[in-house]
């Protein structure tokens, strides 16, 4: 869950790149309720992700940044935790069944290169 403080910051580094300096209290709550489900970093790279690509010069509403989640995740490794949270509802195998299924994979290869 976001904590108060990564979303406060990323709320002033937004409204400093949008140059938004009168943000109303009443719009802050409404727009954390609206995200408050992203992890901090998912919160934190979609910030990053919007400065860099959002073409609008106007603030990004909440929509925005859930998308900017989205379209930042191809370019990081996210957690499982990260992949149960966002629109597509896809989700990874927990790391234990990655090992347990990464060695199996290692024991066939093993085997063909004993033939």
């Amino acid at each position: 869950m976001l904590t108060d403080t990564v979303f406060s910051q990323g709320m002033v580094k937004l409204s400093n790149f949008f140059k938004k300096d009168d943000i109303p209290t009443m719009f802050l709550e409404d727009y954390y309720k609206a995200i408050s489900e992203l992890t901090d970093n998912q919160f934190v790279r979609a910030v990053e992700h919007l400065i860099k690509t959002h073409k609008s010069g106007f603030f990004p509403v909440p929509a925005q940044l859930l998308q900017a989640v989205e379209d930042s995740r191809e370019q990081v490794q996210v957690t499982p935790q990260e992949m149960r949270i966002g629109t597509t509802g896809s989700s990874c195998p927990p790391p234990p069944e990655v090992k347990k299924f990464m060695e199996e994979l290692k024991e066939k290869w093993k085997r063909r290169s004993m033939k």
